[in-house]
């Protein structure tokens, strides 16, 4: 998959991730959200979406695939969940360390 194109995904991955949390602070009672913080729930839909979508953005950037099953999707999840502006940094610098290698 073309750089670009992974890079795109994964910003509209953590828009969604960003919208959707927005909605869920309305929805969830006051009380239950100092349990239930926007961190927990952002990292929680992330990687919801990262699974269900197969999101995994090593093998989008050409690394290898991990030994272990689900760990590209979490870790993918985990980052879509912090937001468009830090998917990108991550992906930036995941792609010099690439051509570095």
């Amino acid at each position: 998959m073309e750089i670009v194109t992974s890079l795109l995904i994964l910003v509209v991955f953590a828009i969604i991730v960003e919208f959707t949390v927005n909605v869920l602070k309305g929805l969830i009672p006051s009380k239950a959200q100092q349990y239930i913080t926007p961190l927990i729930q952002a990292a929680a839909v992330g990687i919801l979406l990262a699974l269900a979508f197969s999101l995994d953005m090593f093998a989008m950037l050409g690394f290898a695939d991990s030994t272990i099953p689900l760990v590209g999707n979490v870790i993918t999840g985990l980052v879509i969940s912090a937001g468009s502006v830090p998917v990108h940094e991550l992906i930036a610098k995941l792609r010099a360390s690439r051509d570095d290698l």
